[in-house]
């Protein structure tokens, strides 16, 4: 029986268990999709065993490294593919309904998570936040997500 098939008969993880739905996160989108199934499993709540930080703000500041789907030789190429599967990550979390303006137990927003490693002089080689921010915010990437002008 698979993940999905178990939140249509109403199996959800309870709020204790909502670190489960973080890891979850790493995995990517398909598992994100199969625990959506049942409303109860909220990828905007927070987890009660981390001081009651944010799911989503957790995975913005993981490591893009945690998000690993295979191993390549040659480590720049493996750096992209790294974000480029959190990046999955988040955009899908984000086109699930994760609100931008969410603010976390010190009233960080979401902006605010992403561009903590920004004070480098070289910000495009050197932070993910960067990476990130010019994905979102760039209306002319594939993951951006503003309005049409």
């Amino acid at each position: 029986m698979s993940v999905e098939h178990l939140g249509l008969l109403g199996v959800a993880l309870s709020a204790d268990n909502s670190l489960k739905l973080y890891e979850a996160c790493l995995k990517g989108p398909q598992i994100i999709d199969a625990l959506s199934v049942h409303p109860r499993n909220d990828f905007t709540g927070c987890i009660p065993s981390y001081g009651d930080d944010l799911i989503f703000h957790m995975v913005l500041r993981t490591p893009a490294r945690a998000f690993r789907k295979e191993t390549i030789r040659d480590v720049g190429m493996q750096t992209a593919s790294d974000c480029l599967h959190k990046a999955d990550v988040i955009h899908h979390l984000l086109m699930k309904g994760v609100d931008l303006c969410l603010r976390n137990q010190i009233g960080d927003t979401i902006l605010h998570t992403i561009a903590g490693d920004i004070n480098t002089t070289d910000l495009d080689i050197e932070t993910e936040g960067y990476y990130f921010i010019s994905l979102f915010l760039n209306p002319n990437k594939k993951y951006y997500f503003g309005s049409e002008a």
